[in-house]
């Protein structure tokens, strides 16, 4: 009895899985519950990803246990959808959005080599943070033509080099606390 019970319920799901494929982002075949989490290799995940970006095309869909992920696998187009005030709002993460106070969303990228997994603050946090460096720059006489843009820029880059050379120099894969730089 509660094997037939199971039977319907995954032949059910199966059955909306196919009904609804033509809506869906091209991409390989998702087992119900699972997704495609069964294929993937556990030790380089990004190599599994890379290989399905080169037979599906650079932009993809993937299930990832009960998650849909669109990965990305061409920079250009990820610049281009990133740019655009529409997608500004993600679907929340709960650790990811623990981390940022409540304020945080999840998005996964996927690019040729790697495979980027990017903690985002919401948009209208976003955008309120965006508000205060600009009217900063304002108020500190830091504009397109104005003469101190220069020593500003080449502040930021030794202050982002330094960041990279940190980075870099770091073995281990613990997280790095960015105040701990200072």
């Amino acid at each position: 009895m509660l094997a037939a019970a199971f039977v319907t319920i995954l032949l059910l799901i199966l059955l909306i899985n196919i009904t609804h494929r033509k809506k869906r982002l091209p991409g390989p075949w998702n087992l119900p519950i699972i997704g495609y989490l069964h294929k993937l290799d556990s030790a380089a995940p990004y190599l599994t990803l890379t290989k399905l970006a080169q037979k599906y095309g650079p932009v993809y869909g993937v299930k990832l246990g009960l998650m849909n992920v669109a990965v990305i696998a061409d920079p250009t187009i990820l610049k281009k959808i990133l740019s655009k005030d529409e997608t500004t709002e993600r679907p929340p993460l709960y650790m990811i959005n623990t981390a940022f106070g409540g304020k945080g969303t999840f998005q996964k990228f996927c690019f040729r080599n790697f495979t980027l997994i990017v903690g985002l603050v919401c948009a209208s946090v976003w955008k309120d943070q965006r508000k205060f460096v600009s009217n900063f720059f304002k108020v500190s006489g830091v504009s397109r033509v104005s003469p101190n843009r220069k020593i500003v820029e080449e502040l930021i880059k030794k202050h982002v080099d330094e960041f990279i050379q940190v980075i870099k120099s770091r073995s281990d894969f613990i997280p790095l606390d960015p105040s701990e730089l200072r």
